[in-house]
């Protein structure tokens, strides 16, 4: 709810000047646990932690504004494709490259080709996918590049077939200082970032992942996720 929320209200109209994410932490109130904050009670972060940072970095982004995340027998998955450019920059000869995954294998991938001519926000494009019988958890992952192919911003969603999935998710603790981490997932750059790291859901599988920042070499590790659980593994470069 928090990143479709994000996501559209910035996206939808010049009327709405600015978001706030309410609220920050867990807490224990009135007799009751509330779970609404993007940090849990002790001031760890959750996933919604982890969509908000990447959400609000960026100086040009792409958001997904899906019309639906449980896609239901014999219908379409659909999204809308758009630019956030909140400093109302021009960019020339952008690219977003996005693909559906499932079972660790893309089913469908394209690109767009664009520009932004200093607008705020615009639809760059729509996906629509038909699910194969499959049911479960797929991901839709947008990865956006300039005109030389250097990494900009990276975005995903998540959204089941036929039946609600009971996904695992993984947590990256990054160790140690380090600029521009990404983890690299099918040739897709995903960003970590200081305090949340990634905490992102996967389906269960043996998944290998490589870690990149500049300067130190790459770490690669092999990860088991299993369904309904947290895998958390920790990332130490060295040079």
């Amino acid at each position: 709810m928090i990143r479709y929320g994000v996501q559209y209200c910035a996206t939808q109209t010049d009327q709405i000047c600015g978001i706030s994410v309410w609220t920050f932490s867990d807490f224990h109130g009135r007799g009751q646990f509330i779970a609404h904050g993007i940090l849990d009670e002790y001031r760890k972060p959750k996933i919604s932690g982890y969509t908000i940072c990447n959400l609000f970095n960026g100086n040009v982004r792409i958001f997904i504004c899906e019309e639906e995340t449980l896609v239901k027998q014999a219908e379409n998955f659909v999204a809308s494709i758009r630019t956030f450019n909140p400093d109302e920059k021009k960019y020339r000869n952008l690219e977003v490259n996005w693909c559906i995954i499932k079972n660790q294998k893309k089913v469908k991938f394209g690109n767009f080709r664009f520009s932004v001519d200093g607008e705020r926000h615009k639809e760059i494009g729509k996906i629509e996918f038909a699910p194969p019988d499959e049911p479960g958890l797929y991901s839709l992952w947008v990865q956006l590049v300039d005109s030389k192919g250097n990494w900009l911003y990276t975005n995903s969603c998540f959204f089941d077939v036929k039946q609600a999935s009971n996904p695992g998710i993984l947590k990256v603790i990054i160790n140690g200082n380090y600029e521009n981490v990404k983890m690299v997932y099918q040739d897709i750059q995903i960003p970590a970032y200081p305090h949340t790291g990634i905490i992102l859901p996967f389906e269960p599988g043996n998944y290998t992942f490589e870690f990149r920042t500049p300067g130190y070499n790459s770490v690669i590790k092999d990860v088991v996720i299993e369904q309904g659980r947290l895998t958390e593994i920790a990332i130490d470069f060295k040079k």
